[in-house]
């Protein structure tokens, strides 16, 4: 795994600590490298950033309807 994912320019990340992955579409993983860099973070930095703040606000979205 570890030669393919050199092959193709990425890393090999192998954590006990996540039990969900994702994976950014081949088509966006441009788009998400130049915005990490902007922000002066590695790329999983800024992934975990935007998918919190997109999973809390969308929560709290949903759920302030039911209140």
């Amino acid at each position: 795994m570890l030669k393919m994912a050199e092959a193709v320019g990425g890393d090999l990340l192998v954590t006990p600590m996540k039990a969900t992955t994702v994976q950014v579409p081949y088509d966006l993983q441009d788009k998400v490298q130049k915005l990490a860099k902007r922000e002066k973070k590695s790329t999983s930095e800024y992934l975990a950033e935007i998918l919190r703040n997109s999973i809390e606000l969308e929560y709290d979205r949903k759920t302030s309807l039911f209140e």
